[in-house]
């Protein structure tokens, strides 16, 4: 599936329908837009710009780096990708007037603080991950950032960025911390202690076996 494929589908939710209602005369990119911006609601327009988009990065990818993902990896890939770039922030000036304003709750002098993240690299299949271990001031004591390359979810993804930071502490001999991660979802699972049949389930394992290597490791979901 590569550019000329931008105007054979477009996503509504979790399905592909072919362009077949067009009007025999809409049969350039051009008057394809067009018809689009008339006829389709705001979010439906946003979503087949987006995709056309991640296509147009998708044949570049396919023709410079030589670089091409199973079709159905690189789908999945690109609806949670257009989920969270386009559903979320329509959302979020809705939300920002209501959000509390975040402030710094410093742990006890003998608990660390771990905060991690995972970031998607722009037009890249992969993402960032990050992990910064402070004290109670709130000073630094100890950082790292990687990349995983590929198609991953963002569970998996920031999963592995609390890994990333459980690992970090112990290589540092840390014994008392509290993690907090901005996935929810992951935060529940680790707390709850449960097998999770999941992409992400086997990252969730591994993360509860690390913290039996701690005297005190609690996770918390940070907004």
């Amino acid at each position: 599936m590569l550019y000329g494929d931008v105007f054979k589908f477009f996503t509504f939710g979790k399905r592909w329908v072919f362009f077949n209602f067009l009007p025999p005369k809409v049969n350039r990119p051009a008057d394809i837009l067009w018809w689009c911006w008339d006829h389709f609601e705001k979010d439906k327009l946003l979503r087949f710009i987006g995709f056309s988009w991640l296509i147009w990065l998708r044949r570049n990818n396919f023709i410079f780096n030589k670089k091409h993902p199973p079709d159905r990896v690189w789908i999945d890939w690109a609806l949670e990708y257009l989920d969270q770039q386009l559903v979320l922030q329509q959302q979020q000036p809705l939300l920002l007037p209501s959000k509390p304003i975040a402030t710094w709750s410093p742990t006890p002098s003998d608990v660390l603080q771990i905060n991690t993240d995972a970031a998607l690299n722009l037009g890249v299949l992969g993402y960032g991950l990050s992990a910064v271990i402070r004290d109670n001031t709130g000073r630094m004591v100890v950082a790292e950032v990687t990349y995983i390359p590929g198609c991953l979810s963002v569970q998996l993804a920031e999963a592995a960025a609390i890994k990333l930071g459980i690992q970090l502490a112990s290589r540092w001999s840390i014994q008392k911390a509290r993690l907090g991660s901005d996935c929810q979802t992951i935060v529940k699972a680790i707390n709850s202690n449960l097998r999770v049949h999941t992409d992400w389930g086997q990252v969730v394992m591994d993360i509860n076996h690390l913290k039996t290597l701690f005297q005190d490791l609690s996770s918390v979901f940070l907004s």
